[in-house]
């Protein structure tokens, strides 16, 4: 498991984090940490890369939602003195713990302006077996992903709620003529996340080449985001904001 944490280091330092952003409040629709059920020591892992574009110290803090509330393997509060200055934390399995899978969200809140991105990385004893970075996903009423019809892919997808209250979002499939084919409700509790491939949030059809969107059913805002699969291995997606 050391080597797992080593290659994660050597991938998270190839990653440009001036390409997101830069803000003082983050927020990651999916968290993933640990081992999956019916393999040998095969799971997940995600790695915070936080850099400070401020000339200004930034006080940081990760906070972590659902089940993973408790799998940050390093200080949840931390402090970057100057411009440039970065950190790397990773979730508990990075840190040689061999717990069972558990997801939820994050966010990260600063004192200054920072660059961050959460490398998702699926590892065995042998090193990383596939893995993503995706940056953080800006706050929305309604959103969109892309579905395409490449034979072998499913799309999944990880919606946070970080509100105080329920709310109930309006999920369609609408193809690349504006034609709505399929509707759904779907319900998420406040401060929680879902992350569910679309074809068990409703029925798609084969071959659907489209937009998946999402709606809010009122003012809440949400926080989403794609992960395209084929097998284990797997991308990321950013969603396309419709309207704030």
């Amino acid at each position: 498991m050391r080597r797992i944490f080593l290659i994660c280091m050597l991938m998270a330092a190839a990653c440009n984090l001036h390409a997101q952003g830069n803000a003082t409040f983050h927020v990651f629709p999916q968290i993933a940490d640990g081992i999956k059920a019916g393999t040998t020591l095969t799971g997940y892992v995600s790695s915070f890369l936080v850099t400070n574009t401020s000339n200004q110290p930034s006080n940081c803090t990760i906070q972590l939602y659902g089940d993973v509330a408790n799998r940050l393997a390093g200080a949840s509060s931390f402090t970057l003195q100057t411009s440039g200055s970065s950190t790397f934390i990773t979730t508990a399995l990075g840190a040689n713990s061999l717990l069972p899978l558990n997801t939820g969200y994050a966010t990260l809140s600063c004192s200054q302006p920072v660059a961050a991105a959460v490398l998702y990385a699926y590892v065995s004893l042998a090193g990383v077996l596939s893995g993503a970075t995706v940056f953080s996903s800006p706050p929305a009423t309604r959103a969109q992903l892309l579905a395409v019809p490449v034979p072998g892919t499913r799309l999944a997808v990880a919606l946070a709620n970080n509100t105080n209250a329920s709310a109930q979002y309006q999920l369609a499939l609408v193809t690349s003529a504006g034609q709505t084919i399929a509707t759904a409700t779907l319900t998420v509790p406040a401060q929680s996340n879902v992350s569910k491939f679309i074809d068990e949030l409703m029925t798609v059809p084969p071959n659907f080449a489209g937009a998946f969107t999402v709606t809010s059913l009122g003012s809440a805002q949400f926080s989403l985001l794609g992960l395209i699969f084929s097998g284990d291995v797997f991308t990321s997606q950013p969603a396309a904001i419709l309207a704030q």
